[in-house]
């Protein structure tokens, strides 16, 4: 028996993503207790009491995720199976306000799950508040909040809402994830000398303008996180108006940690630092799907903000994305407040690497959360969201039959793509 004081039994400068501590055993204890080994920045709770998530008392779902088969390219498989498959740690899914399903594996309701990349949806929600509140100007160029940017040419002539949507135009490829990637490199800059200094190290795309490509870059957040920051008052404000704004007034059980990657500035990681319980995410999913309301009726984000988001922002949004590398033309989508929208079918997402989201389809009424360790960051998206498209499939008519007009006649619920 191995006898160690770590959490995850790693050795000096050993990390879930280098051998031997990558492991999927490794990996989950990582993802669960990655708060132990940086110092984080803590959105608390607050006082407010707990909203305890209301249950349907009814098996079918239950029985339609564990029983029934879908087809993949390789074989039919249950979304039981397919939960086992993308290496699932907590999967919950809510309808009408009810929990449907919970199911942990190896974990349990009260672990918290690191996000990575879902925290950017509640960096950009701050700024659309902030906006909507006449505190923040999206119109308004990115160095006259952040003068220290003023001589850095990736971000002359950007504006914030460049930033807050992903369409400013900096030599960044996220495409590609490894020890010489750009994601990789700007990391470990970020480490070693902070993450204003990285941001500051940032180059113009060669061939493109601001506003002409919705272009995925997480340094993107960060900036926008320092915009925040500064107009808020300093580093940490931005999850200090998180706090105060929403996390505490959403009822729930558990504080939210957010990682510090630079720790010599003790600036909270804006990109993909936060980790939350499955049903602390489901509770903040399930306000915006009640289009900023908590379950008890508070109005914590204006809905003009929530349906903003839900259209996709306006035509140039739809546009910027179809100018991108994830265009699919089977399923328009669009990037709006770093949330990815469905527009025509009432679908927005938070989504993580290595299988972390947030599902919200107001169409059918449904909030899904999904917490998983997948060894590779990105290769799983496709059946998670083919089985995250089946859900609908699978909703109850009040006779223990899947209605006509929810029929698995339709081309989504065929292979799916990730989109």
């Amino acid at each position: 028996d191995k006898t160690c004081h770590d959490p995850c039994c790693l050795t000096d400068g050993e990390t879930f993503q280098t051998p031997p501590g990558q492991t999927p055993e490794t990996r989950k204890c990582w993802f669960q207790n990655v708060h132990q080994y940086f110092p984080v920045q803590i959105a608390t709770r607050g006082s407010k009491p707990i909203n305890y998530l209301p249950y349907s008392s009814s098996d079918y779902f239950k029985n339609y995720v564990e029983s029934v088969k879908h087809p993949t390219e390789e074989a039919e498989y249950t979304i039981l199976e397919l939960l086992d498959i993308t290496s699932t740690d907590a999967f919950l899914v809510m309808h009408e306000g009810k929990v449907m399903y919970e199911k942990y594996f190896e974990t349990t309701e009260n672990t918290r799950h690191f996000m990575y990349s879902c925290t950017k949806s509640y960096v950009a929600l701050c700024a659309a508040m902030l906006a909507h509140d006449e505190k923040l100007d999206p119109d308004e160029l990115v160095v006259n909040y952040i003068p220290e940017l003023k001589d850095v040419e990736a971000f002359h002539n950007a504006n914030v809402r460049h930033l807050m949507d992903m369409s400013i135009a900096i030599a960044f490829d996220e495409t590609v994830y490894g020890p010489d990637s750009d994601n990789t490199k700007f990391f470990q800059t970020m480490i070693a000398n902070g993450t204003h200094t990285a941001i500051k190290q940032l180059k113009p795309h060669p061939s493109r303008n601001h506003g002409d490509v919705y272009n995925y870059a997480s340094p993107v957040t960060d900036t926008l996180g320092w915009v925040i920051d500064n107009v808020l008052g300093g580093n940490g404000k931005t999850f200090e108006y998180f706090e105060e704004n929403v996390w505490s007034k959403l009822g729930q059980e558990h504080d939210l940690l957010i990682t510090m990657w630079d720790e010599k500035n003790f600036i909270a990681n804006h990109s993909g630092g936060a980790s939350a319980t499955a049903r602390d995410m489901m509770r903040f999913g399930q306000m915006m799907a009640n289009m900023g309301q908590s379950a008890d009726g508070i109005q914590i984000v204006h809905p003009s903000v929530v349906e903003d988001i839900m259209k996709g922002g306006t035509d140039e949004n739809i546009q910027q994305f179809k100018n991108s590398y994830e265009y699919r033309k089977d399923v328009p989508m669009a990037y709006r407040n770093m949330f990815r929208v469905r527009p025509d079918e009432g679908i927005f997402y938070q989504i993580g690497i290595h299988g972390q989201i947030v599902w919200v389809d107001t169409k059918y009424d449904l909030v899904v959360v999904k917490h998983s360790s997948n060894l590779n960051a990105v290769n799983m998206f496709t059946p998670e969201i083919y089985l995250l498209n089946l859900l609908k499939y699978g909703l109850p008519d009040g006779t223990g039959k899947i209605s006509k007009s929810k029929s698995r006649k339709s081309k989504k619920s065929k292979k799916g793509e990730v989109v």
